[in-house]
């Protein structure tokens, strides 16, 4: 006489070896990664890898050795990584020492590229051309070139040290604040496009020399409300380059930097479509030290 056993029997055999099989992988035997490269960890980790790169490159200037650690990640576009990055963290009020730092490297890099000069720490990596050899009706002996340049490889990074609050002065790339000198309102257009964002408060800042000025902070406040955000988070605007999307109907106060000019009473203006609706419209600021 056979027993007959329904199909509960293998459901729940199924069951009690899957539950076994995850009590081994994840209590008992669990995977651990050493050693792992930096492309392949979380997103979270990333930024705080990418934090610490841009805080060491605040303390030592250092742009061949940031690049080499960025590539580390493999970010499509790392510029346009570490500017959101940045925006993400002032839009949460999470330290603003190390988003200043994200954007400074991210505009540092942008200025390279554009002027297609070396940055800071790659100067030693221009190659020098080799001389001609001299025509001689001698016959020539074999001799070693010279000129040639040894390109350091790409390597894992040494463990950083904890990013301390305050960083070592250094000089950028492209030109900087004049220190101690505020900055005053030097123009201030409506801006009426149909084609850019609604009610967008763009600023531009621009140092005694009229050249862009990254790292500045901007603060804007209204009512009970305040923000702050810092100039060189669009590297492919502009160095100098901030923006804040505004309300419909709040007021708003600007001022640029430390003691700078405090604009008030800004609103979203009026503009006019060509078939005559209306729509809000943005202020254009130019800011610039005396």
């Amino acid at each position: 006489m056979s027993e007959r056993r329904g199909p509960w029997y293998l459901f729940t055999g199924v069951l009690i070896g899957v539950a076994l099989g995850l009590l081994i992988a994840w209590v008992i035997y669990p995977v651990e990664y050493t050693d792992t490269a930096p492309f392949s960890l979380r997103s979270d980790a990333k930024e705080t890898l990418r934090g610490l790169i841009a805080q060491a490159y605040m303390a030592d200037g250092d742009m061949a050795r940031a690049r080499s650690r960025l590539a580390l990640l493999q970010d499509a576009n790392p510029l346009q990584v570490m500017a959101d990055q940045a925006q993400r963290m002032l839009a949460k009020n999470i330290n603003p020492d190390e988003a200043r730092a994200l954007a400074q490297l991210a505009a540092d890099m942008q200025s390279a590229l554009a002027t297609g000069t070396p940055g800071p720490g790659e100067q030693d990596a221009t190659p020098t051309p080799a001389p001609k050899q001299s025509k001689s009706k001698t016959t020539p002996t074999a001799t070693l070139e010279i000129g040639q340049v040894i390109l350091t490889p790409t390597r894992a990074p040494t463990k950083s040290p904890t990013p301390m609050d305050t960083f070592t002065p250094r000089a950028p790339v492209h030109a900087s604040a004049t220190p101690g000198a505020p900055f005053a309102l030097k123009d201030k257009n409506k801006v009426c496009d149909p084609k850019l964002i609604n009610r967008l408060l763009q600023v531009e800042v621009h140092n005694a020399a009229d050249a862009p000025v990254s790292g500045v902070r901007v603060d804007v406040t209204w009512g009970s409300g305040q923000d702050s955000f810092f100039t060189g988070l669009f590297p492919q605007m502009d160095a100098g380059y901030a923006d804040f999307v505004m309300a419909p109907g709040v007021t708003y106060n600007l001022q640029i930097g430390e003691g700078g000019e405090l604009v008030s009473k800004i609103e979203a203006p009026d503009c006019k479509n060509t078939d005559g609706s209306t729509y809000s419209g943005g202020w254009m600021l130019d800011f610039n030290q005396p």
